[in-house]
C-alpha cells in the first residue's frame, strides 16, 4: 500500500513538474525563453486552409476567413526578441515598391501604308512605401496561453507614386492634335486624338506618425509555435503635400510644343485616435 501511494505520489510530482518546466515529450520547451527571436506571418492563408479541407464532399466553396478578421498588412515582416520569460521588443517593416509598365500601338500620323504604320505609347507607374513599427510587450498567465499587453510607435512615408508618359506621335505644327492613348485605372487603354496630354504626375506624397497600446493573447500549440491575436487603440497624425502634372500642348503664340506644370491641391493635415483592427490582427508565429 506504501508502495503504491508513493508511486502515485510520484506520479504526481512528476506530471507537475513537467506542467512547470512546460516541456514537450521529447523535452523541448514550449515557451520562448530569454533571447529567444520570432518571425511572425499573416495566419488567415492557413485558417483558409483548414477551412477548406474541412469542407470535404461538399456542394459550396469554403468560407474565407479573411472576411471573418483582420490582420496584418501584407508585405510587413514581424520580428520579436525576448528580452526575459515576460518581457519583448517587436519590430514591424514594411517596405512596398510598385513599378509597372504599360503600352499600346495606336496609327502613325501621315503613314501611307495599309493597313497604317504602327507607333507605340506608354505608361510608367512607380510607387514606394516605408513602414517602421517598434514597440515593447508584457506577458502575462501560465501555462501554453498567455496574454500580452504593450504599446508602440510607427512612422509610414509614401512617396505617392510617380507617373511618365511617352507618346509615339509627336505635337507639331501639322499635328497639333495626335492620336493619343488614354488609360483607366484598370489599365484598359483607349486612343484618340488629344490637343493636350499629360507627361509627368506626381502624386502628393504622404507621411504619419502616431502610437498605439497593444492588448491580446498568444496560444501556444506546439514547442516554440503560436497564434497571436491583437488589438490596437491609438493616435495617428498624418500629413499629406501636393501633386504636380506637367502636360504639352501646342502654343500658337510662340508656334511651338509648350510644356505647363501644374500643382495639386493643398495638402491636408489629419488628426484620428481609434482603434486598430475592427476585428482582431491573426499572426502565426515561430520561435528559435
Amino acid at each position: 500500500m506504501k508502495k503504491t501511494v508513493l508511486m502515485i505520489a510520484c506520479a504526481l510530482a512528476t506530471s507537475v513538474a513537467f506542467a512547470q518546466d512546460m516541456n514537450s515529450k521529447r523535452g523541448v520547451p514550449i515557451l520562448p525563453e530569454a533571447g529567444d527571436w520570432s518571425v511572425g506571418f499573416n495566419a488567415v492563408p492557413f485558417i483558409d486552409w483548414a477551412f477548406d479541407k474541412t469542407r470535404i464532399m461538399s456542394n459550396t466553396p469554403a468560407s474565407s476567413a479573411a472576411d471573418a478578421m483582420n490582420y496584418q498588412i501584407d508585405q510587413t515582416l514581424v520580428l520579436q526578441k525576448m528580452k526575459a520569460e515576460n518581457k519583448a521588443m517587436r519590430l514591424k517593416v514594411r517596405f512596398e515598391t510598385e513599378s509597372h509598365k504599360l503600352f499600346n500601338d495606336v496609327n502613325k500620323f501621315n503613314s501611307s501604308s495599309t493597313p497604317p504604320e504602327k507607333v507605340q505609347d506608354s505608361k510608367v507607374v512607380k510607387q514606394r512605401t516605408i513602414e517602421v513599427t517598434y514597440g515593447t510587450l508584457t506577458y502575462r498567465g501560465k501555462g501554453r496561453v498567455k496574454g500580452f499587453y504593450g504599446y508602440e510607435g510607427f512612422l509610414s512615408l509614401d512617396d505617392g507614386g510617380r507617373t511618365t508618359y511617352e507618346y509615339g506621335n509627336a505635337i507639331g505644327s501639322d499635328n497639333q492634335a495626335p492620336v493619343t492613348t488614354t488609360w483607366d485605372d484598370s489599365g484598359n487603354a483607349t486612343a484618340g486624338p488629344q490637343s493636350s496630354r499629360d507627361l509627368k504626375v506626381k502624386n502628393a506624397g504622404k507621411y504619419s506618425v502616431g502610437a498605439n497600446a497593444v492588448i491580446g493573447v498568444e496560444y501556444f500549440f506546439a514547442p516554440k509555435m503560436s497564434v497571436a491575436c491583437e488589438y490596437t487603440w491609438g493616435f495617428e497624425y498624418m500629413r499629406s503635400g501636393r501633386g504636380k502634372t506637367t502636360s504639352e500642348a501646342w502654343d500658337a503664340t510662340s508656334n511651338s510644343v509648350k510644356e505647363t506644370e501644374s500643382e495639386g491641391s493643398r495638402g491636408s493635415r489629419n488628426a484620428d485616435i481609434q482603434v486598430g483592427n475592427d476585428n482582431a490582427s491573426i499572426n502565426l508565429k515561430f520561435y528559435f
